[in-house]
């Protein structure tokens, strides 16, 4: 292979903006697992899991948080994707990390959608309830809340949380969830 990393993660960036899964898992793939950057393991797992290959997602994630441990996002990937493989003990693990190296309401979102899975419903609130805590202002952390309640068959409590919410300036989602 004649491409320098850097070539490579350029050529990539043209391939995941538009979701052309296969083609960015390909390119990557040119690259030795054990030579690529963590970028480029992230990528592939992220790609993976796009795609629902979530166990081979995992393997190329935990290779992304082995090599940038104090990355946030590796730890929220691979917290999701392991989610979806099952292991709700080491999403948990791996959510709690993101979330104690930088505070994120979609880390939170889906750190409370893990202990939902686990029946364990006051622990989800209470992710719910930290991150509203930190960010009183963000319409979508509260709407997530509401959601939460909704699910939980609190509608009257979740009505209010939604007319709470409107009254709040709606942001980009990305900006309000992080």
């Amino acid at each position: 292979m004649g491409s320098t990393e850097d070539e490579i993660e350029d050529e990539l960036e043209k391939l995941m903006r538009p979701e052309h899964w296969e083609s960015a898992i390909a390119l990557i793939e040119q690259v030795a697992a054990e030579r690529r950057s963590a970028r480029l393991n992230w990528s592939h797992g992220w790609a993976l899991f796009k795609l629902d290959r979530f166990f081979a997602a995992a393997q190329s994630l935990r290779r992304a948080v082995l090599q940038e441990v104090t990355n946030p996002v590796n730890h929220w990937a691979l917290g999701v994707v392991l989610t979806e493989c099952g292991d709700l003990h080491g999403a948990e693990h791996h959510l709690w990390k993101a979330l104690s190296i930088k505070d994120s309401g979609l880390a939170r979102l889906n750190l409370a959608i893990v202990y939902m899975n686990q029946r364990r419903f006051a622990d989800a609130e209470r992710v719910h309830l930290d991150g509203i805590d930190l960010k009183p202002n963000s319409r979508k952390r509260l709407e997530a809340y509401a959601d939460f309640l909704d699910d939980r068959g609190r509608e009257t409590e979740a009505a209010a949380i939604r007319d709470q919410a409107k009254t709040l300036p709606a942001k980009s989602p990305r900006q309000d969830l992080l």
